[in-house]
């Protein structure tokens, strides 16, 4: 008899719900899944390993002999005789060192600079300024208004005063050239010099505070200063200073051999005749034996005598012979103009 379409439909039906079929199922589709990841799908590609080419005898056919001396070894007391053995065996094996280099030899652009004394104190400054030119000369001779010097700490004095300004042009200079002249001398200097300009006449103003290496930016900006602030009209500020003690050159002279580092260069263009005011306004004019005191009392403090460039316009020859009196017991010398 046969069975109709429904009845093997809930035969089935039962089969599947039963927990044993199920689990007979799930255990052959595991197994498939297996088979199918590790022997059916191709081995992915291993990427290649560089290996060196052997082009000589292999390091580790050299060593056995020495290390089994070593392992021997191991088992001995040891002995100089033994480990020095062993040691110029295995040093065969080790690259040759490279030979040092020879670095006793100076350099010879620096050579001749280390030995300057002065070499140090000139680049002190150079934070505050700019690098030094490649080439140069620590301290080159330097002229002005047709006077050499050689100096490492120049100072400029510059008598603007209405007086030494008649005097200048009746000697057929201009306060103009004057303030040329000593632009072209800053441009002489090397960065071993050290400077400064001060311009004055009862009071004073001074270029920088201290001197200052002869750097490049150092020496365009004094051309600047020059250009901007040089007074050639004969009269000065009301902003000028004086010292605690008052105005004129014996004051200004005190304040000059004040600055740090001393001075060895001083540089004077005026007529050599120098006024003082008094406190009730008045004025009074300097003797130069006082101006020869004063100097006398920095001179007395220096191991190197100060040298002093006089410029003088119109000098008359009692200031004249003080000056070279002053000169004599120093350096320098005095130049006196009094016609183009």
């Amino acid at each position: 008899m046969f069975s109709s379409p429904n009845d093997r439909s809930r035969r089935l039906l039962k089969y599947f719900k039963n927990p044993l079929f199920l689990a007979i199922v799930g255990q052959a589709l595991l197994i498939s899944g297996t088979l199918f990841v590790g022997v059916i799908l191709p081995e992915p590609k291993k990427e290649k390993v560089f290996k060196p080419t052997q082009t000589g005898p292999k390091q580790s056919d050299q060593l056995p002999e020495s290390f089994s001396k070593m392992r021997s070894m191991d088992q001995l007391s040891p002995s100089t005789e033994a480990w020095e053995s062993l040691a110029n065996e295995t040093s065969s094996l080790l690259p040759s060192p490279e030979p040092a280099p020879n670095i006793t030899t100076p350099i010879p652009a620096f050579a001749s600079l280390a030995s300057t004394n002065f070499f140090q104190e000139a680049l002190s400054g150079l934070n505050q300024f700019d690098q030094v030119q490649p080439d140069f000369e620590l301290d080159p001779t330097v002229e002005f208004m047709g006077m050499k010097t050689t100096g490492k700490r120049i100072l400029f004095l510059m008598d603007i005063s209405s007086s030494v300004k008649n005097k200048i042009e009746k000697s057929g200079w201009k306060m103009t050239r004057i303030r040329e002249e000593v632009s072209q001398s800053i441009d002489q200097f090397g960065p071993g010099q050290l400077f400064n300009i001060v311009q004055f006449s009862r009071k004073w103003e001074t270029f920088a505070d201290q001197s200052i290496p002869a750097t490049l930016k150092s020496k365009a900006k004094a051309n600047n200063w020059l250009q901007t602030s040089f007074r050639t009209t004969g009269t000065s500020r009301a902003s000028w200073q004086k010292s605690n003690n008052g105005d004129g050159f014996l004051n200004l002279l005190q304040m000059a051999f004040a600055l740090e580092p001393a001075v060895d260069v001083l540089i004077v263009v005026s007529d050599g005749d120098f006024q003082q005011s008094l406190p009730r306004g008045e004025g009074r004019d300097i003797d130069w034996k006082d101006i020869e005191t004063i100097i006398e009392g920095f001179t007395d403090r220096r191991p190197t005598p100060l040298q002093i460039q006089f410029i003088g316009f119109h000098v008359k020859e009692h200031h004249q012979k003080a000056i070279q009196q002053i000169i004599a017991k120093n350096q320098g010398s005095l130049k006196v103009i009094s016609k183009n």
